[in-house]
């Protein structure tokens, strides 16, 4: 039985309609999908991303796809600014539906990460910030990462170094670090040597890192320090450890230099009065020439602020002039400098 010419036509104009909002949906689909294939479209995309974070990036070539040259990658808030020069990135798209970017690799002339001390600003109360006072905007995975410098500043100190390479893994207000290499790096701590704190008693500056840093070994050659004024050499450095706030907990730390190899684990509170809790075991490349006994080998606990930190020392005397095989000998005292 044919249908009436009304109905006819109402079924027409649903079927057109239908077709209509799928051929919308279509080039809505492949609009979403070509825009990262167009240097255009990765453009706007990365100019969008300022709308829902505290981040701007500077594109200067390539797609999500193929691949993305950035001359510069900002991420400034509260008391952090993080400032990537000349960077090269390969990521992985299928990420970014679960919220997260993942980079397979990423390479960037200088990186220059800045702490500032504006939380010294603060009253006590407002200074002592919960664990979730900061939490980076997105959640990124990075299998591969070298950079040809990285210059780490903060109130008191900074820390440099040639190249680094490693993996990132960073996720709301943790950053992981996994097996980093890195060659020529420096570290200078010189607010002591300031003319309001040159004098006793010892003030050092409260530190804070606003999130946790993890490292899962980390490989240093050919380091140098200056610390207040102290300066010397690192030939090799390992360590695992976290810095989470005010706290610097190693797991584990290995120094080789010239003089002697330091094998290290504790934790250091950097605020108010700086607590350390360590125990180290120092092997001697030669004795002291004002050793008496030519001991090359101890054990040492330190623990205390370090304005008045107490120290045991435990002293292999097995190889001495005076021959005392299978000997300790045990001193204890306090550096006070108040």
């Amino acid at each position: 039985m044919a249908l009436p010419h009304q109905h006819r036509c109402r079924v027409l104009t649903v079927r057109s309609v239908l077709r209509g909002v799928f051929a919308v949906v279509l080039l809505m689909a492949l609009l979403l999908v070509l825009v990262p294939l167009t240097e255009t479209g990765t453009r706007w995309l990365l100019s969008r991303l300022g709308d829902y974070a505290p981040i701007a990036i500077e594109h200067e070539s390539g797609t999500l796809l193929a691949g993305l040259h950035l001359a510069n990658i900002s991420l400034v808030v509260d008391g952090l600014d993080v400032q990537l020069e000349q960077v090269e990135l390969a990521l992985n798209p299928g990420c970014l539906w679960n919220s997260r970017v993942c980079v397979s690799t990423l390479s960037a002339r200088s990186v220059e990460v800045t702490l500032s001390d504006a939380d010294q600003e603060r009253s006590a109360a407002d200074t002592d910030l919960s664990p979730e006072s900061f939490e980076f905007p997105v959640d990124v995975a990075v299998s591969a990462v070298a950079l040809d410098s990285l210059l780490v500043t903060w109130p008191g100190g900074s820390w440099r170094n040639e190249g680094l390479t490693g993996a990132v893994n960073i996720t709301a207000d943790q950053l992981q670090l996994d097996q980093v290499h890195v060659t020529g790096g420096r570290i200078v701590l010189d607010q002591a040597v300031d003319e309001q704190v040159r004098d006793y008693p010892l003030v050092l500056p409260d530190i804070n890192l606003p999130f946790s840093l993890l490292v899962d070994t980390l490989q240093l050659e050919q380091g140098s320090y200056d610390l207040y004024g102290q300066e010397g050499s690192i030939d090799e450095l390992a360590l695992t450890g976290e810095w989470s706030r005010y706290t610097v907990s190693l797991a584990t730390l290995t120094l080789k230099t010239a003089q002697a190899n330091l094998n290290l684990a504790g934790s250091l509170r950097m605020r108010e009065s700086w607590w350390l809790q360590a125990q180290a075991a120092l092997a001697m490349a030669q004795p002291l020439p004002a050793d008496p006994l030519a001991l090359n080998r101890m054990t040492l606990n330190l623990e205390g602020a370090m304005a008045q930190l107490g120290w045991e020392a435990i002293l292999d005397a097995t190889d001495t002039p005076f021959n005392l095989p299978d000997t300790q000998l045990r001193l204890s005292g306090e550096i006070n400098t108040t």
